[in-house]
């Protein structure tokens, strides 16, 4: 059985970790529950960022807006979580990374709880409810950067695209589970009522779980064995920190250019998805007619594809090191998907054709982790993290949303045919990054 096959074993019971669960773990990989319990952070910490998409019809409705309101508006308040958010990325890692990474996520998750529920507190006043996605963005700006400095220090190369897809598989969760959980609650108590659910999920699940089984490195774990422990200074003792670059910020990386066409790579990867992810719930109910209480099951089809996507292509990427060719196929497949999608008069060929979408583009998702922490040196994990996930997230997650959000104009196809070229766009960038890294 391999490691990702026992480590998948505890997700079943994931709330109900204590000391008697590590025989569910062979006793030498235990390494495997840190990704576990980082991807149900990440699990929870994306329902908070998603929770707009899911409530904007019901708050459209609410405000009396037009279907161009309901665009600018929605725009407005998904890009200003982006921008708080990649500012945060660049701006704050470095103090996280001072601090510690488990420090860092603990704060991470009771700053984004508490932005969640003062969103829907002050959600009568548009200009605070924009303050709160703001600083909703600004607190989780840390948290992928902390939980990459934890990857690089607890598994070696061959297996990282697995334990960062492990805990990427949270966001693809998120996506799948946001609709199933929060729109049946938001459609009977509204939508108010899924961002206080949020809020108490991160204090009472996320918080916890940290605390019991998130350590900053190897050596912190009282409970790892110590054969593990050696057989990961061994693994990891040949990633040599280079000392050419000692400033407390990596702005020096930016004029590497692996670095340079992952961060591009990144950049065009958050425009298609954060593009699509954001939008489509208004799509199905503005364009296409589907009843609110129907995306419950109609959006998450296409999450369920991204989820096998990511086990498929973590495993593919590790045992072959072609995780840049393999990204440029999923990016290919993306971009003739959507020109299917959104031009065709079936809403069944659209959820069909978008779930091929999302099992193909989750190729890069499981595998854009990985390049980074064999990219940068380990030193500066947390700051070139932060670069890549802050800049990516600043211009691809502002850009997401208004190229997105053409795909409400139906009739012209312009959002499909931007969307599509993006997508070609990032597929060149992939296969560049995998041939110049040999990842």
């Amino acid at each position: 059985m391999s490691d990702l096959s026992r480590a998948k074993r505890l997700v079943c019971t994931v709330g109900t970790l204590t000391a008697k669960d590590k025989s569910v773990f062979h006793p030498h990989q235990l390494r495997w529950r840190v990704p576990l319990v980082l991807s149900i952070t990440t699990l929870i910490a994306y329902l908070d960022r998603l929770n707009i998409s899911l409530a904007l019809p019901l708050l459209a409705q609410e405000q009396g807006w037009d279907t161009e309101q309901t665009q600018h508006y929605g725009t407005l308040l998904m890009s200003l979580f982006y921008l708080g958010y990649g500012s945060s990325c660049i701006l704050l890692s470095p103090f996280a990374a001072k601090l510690g990474a488990r420090v860092s996520i603990l704060l991470v998750i009771t700053l984004a709880s508490l932005f969640t529920a003062l969103g829907a507190v002050f959600s009568q006043f548009l200009v605070l409810l924009m303050t709160t996605r703001v600083l909703l963005g600004v607190a989780e700006g840390p948290h992928f950067p902390m939980m990459s400095t934890i990857n690089k220090f607890w598994f070696p190369l061959h297996e990282r695209s697995r334990a960062s897809s492990m805990w990427v598989a949270g966001v693809f969760l998120a996506i799948l589970l946001a609709p199933i959980l929060l729109v049946p609650v938001m459609n009977a108590y509204g939508w108010r009522a899924g961002f206080f659910l949020l809020a108490g999920a991160g204090m009472i699940v996320s918080v916890p779980l940290v605390l019991r089984y998130i350590h900053n490195t190897p050596a912190e774990d009282p409970h790892l064995s110590e054969q593990e422990r050696q057989f990961l200074e061994e693994q990891l003792k040949g990633e040599v920190d280079e000392g050419e670059h000692s400033g407390a910020y990596p702005w020096f990386l930016l004029k590497e250019r692996s670095f340079q066409i992952l961060l591009l790579a990144g950049i065009l990867n958050n425009i298609v998805s954060l593009g699509l992810s954001n939008w489509i719930p208004t799509y199905l109910t503005e364009v296409r007619g589907i009843p609110y209480q129907d995306l419950s099951w109609m959006v998450s089809i296409p999450y369920i594809a991204g989820l096998a996507g990511l086990v498929v292509w973590s495993q593919i990427g590790d045992r072959t090191s072609r995780r840049g060719l393999c990204a440029a196929i999923g990016f290919t497949v993306l971009a003739g998907c959507v020109m299917v999608a959104f031009n065709a008069s079936s809403t069944t060929v659209t959820v069909t054709t978008m779930s091929i979408a999302v099992f193909t583009a989750s190729a890069f998702a499981s595998c854009e982790y990985a390049f980074g922490q064999r990219i940068v040196p380990r030193q500066h994990i947390s700051g070139g993290i932060g670069i890549v996930n802050g800049l990516g997230l600043i211009i691809g997650g502002g850009l997401g949303p208004v190229v997105g959000g053409l795909i409400l104009d139906g009739a012209t196809g312009n959002g499909a045919i931007i969307l599509a070229s993006i997508a070609l766009a990032a597929a060149s960038a992939s296969y560049w990054l995998g041939r110049r890294t040999g990842y």
